[in-house]
C-alpha cells in the first residue's frame, strides 16, 4: 500500500492546510510527542517542508531545462529545414522523430501536473518517483542511449542548457 507523509502532514488535509514552511513549531518532532521516524524520513526525503513546493519547484525547473533543449533542437533543425513558423513547430515537434528524445521530459512534466491536480497530498512513491526521473533526465552521457547522447550534445553546445540544468541539479541535490 502506498505510504503518506502520515505523521508529518495528515493524508486527509487538502494541500492548502499544510503548515508553514517557515513555522518550525508546527513541525512533528519538535515539542511534542511525535514519531521521530517519521519525521526523519520525511527530512531524508523532503528538504522541503511542503512536497507541493517541491513538486512546483521541480516543474519549473523543468520546464525551463525542457524550452531550452527545444529551443536547441529547433536551431538545429531550422538549420537543415528552414525557420518554421510556431504552429508548424508544434506538429514537427510532435510527430518529427529529431525531437523524439525529448518526450520523456515533457512525460515527467504531465506526471508532476497530474499529481499537483489531486486534491490529496502527494504520496511519497510518487514523489521520489518524480525526484528519481527527474535525475535519471539530467545525467548526460555520450555513450548511452539516445536521450542521454542528444543530452550530453546540448549541454556541450547551449549555455542556456547548462544554466537550466545546473538549476535543476542544485534543486535536486537538495532532495
Amino acid at each position: 500500500m502506498d505510504e503518506t507523509i502520515e505523521g508529518t502532514f495528515p493524508a486527509s488535509d487538502p494541500l492548502s492546510s499544510i503548515p508553514n514552511p517557515d513555522d518550525h513549531s508546527a513541525l512533528p518532532g519538535e515539542g511534542d510527542n511525535a514519531d521521530s521516524t517519521t519525521h526523519r524520513t520525511r527530512d531524508r526525503l523532503l528538504t522541503h517542508s511542503d512536497p507541493r513546493t517541491l513538486l512546483v519547484d521541480l516543474r519549473k525547473a523543468l520546464l525551463h531545462l525542457h524550452k531550452s533543449l527545444l529551443d536547441w533542437e529547433r536551431r538545429g533543425y531550422e538549420r537543415i529545414h528552414g525557420r518554421q513558423s510556431n504552429s508548424d513547430l508544434l506538429d514537427i515537434v510532435l510527430e518529427d522523430a529529431q525531437f523524439a528524445w525529448l518526450r520523456p521530459m515533457s512525460q515527467l512534466i504531465v506526471r508532476i501536473d497530474q499529481i499537483l491536480e489531486e486534491k490529496t497530498l502527494p504520496m511519497i512513491n510518487d514523489l521520489q518517483a518524480v525526484v528519481a526521473h527527474s535525475r535519471a533526465l539530467t545525467a548526460p552521457d555520450e555513450s548511452g542511449g539516445v536521450y542521454a547522447r542528444r543530452y550530453d550534445a546540448a549541454l556541450q553546445e547551449d549555455p542556456d542548457v547548462i544554466f537550466a540544468h545546473r538549476d535543476l541539479v542544485a534543486l535536486l541535490k537538495s532532495q
